[in-house]
């Protein structure tokens, strides 16, 4: 699980064309790495609001369109886990998160030229869903919902029979809450 500060690092440092530089947080990341762990959780503060990304199997990434992923269940893709929903609907979140894991994948695995721009394209194109959850009803409220989520997610996750989204949708059936 990454800091709450991470995300905020990585968005308030711009390089001098104004793009996001990851420079500032490499040294958070270098003695892990995100393509050997099946779930990288990072919690997101923004306008005094919490919510949650979970990265389902990063490794899995630069494989896409290598193996077929049919019945597979690691399949990788990005979750967005908020209590609020639309409040951290912000096209920064899903394109800095992309940007920063091949960014990463570079750094760690290294790119050859012939594979750059395929392996660039999956990380880019990695699927984003904002989930159908259950919703706090007041305004305050989401650090709670967001640790619910870590719980549930960790809960459900930790018998790889399960499918997280298949369960998700189940608990969520009837559950005037879930939006």
């Amino acid at each position: 699980m990454f800091s709450p500060f991470f995300f905020q690092k990585i968005l308030n440092n711009k390089n001098s064309f104004g793009a996001v530089d990851f420079e500032f947080v490499h040294s958070w990341t270098n003695d892990v790495n995100l393509f050997q762990k099946d779930y990288v959780l990072i919690p997101l503060c923004m306008s005094e609001h919490w919510s949650l990304i979970i990265i389902c199997y990063p490794g899995q990434v630069a494989l896409l369109g290598e193996k077929n992923m049919d019945g597979s269940t690691e399949v990788p893709c990005i979750l967005h886990f908020d209590s609020i929903k639309g409040r951290h609907a912000d096209a920064r979140i899903e394109e800095t998160i992309r940007r920063y894991l091949f960014d990463h994948w570079k750094v760690k695995e290294g790119v050859n030229e012939q594979e750059n721009e395929r392996i660039e394209n999956n990380f880019l194109s990695l699927k984003f869903s904002s989930l159908e959850l259950p919703m706090q009803e007041n305004s305050y409220d989401c650090g709670v919902f967001l640790l619910h989520y870590v719980e549930q997610f960790l809960e459900l996750t930790s018998n790889r029979t399960t499918d997280f989204m298949e369960q998700l949708d189940q608990n969520c059936e009837g559950n005037p809450t879930c939006r």
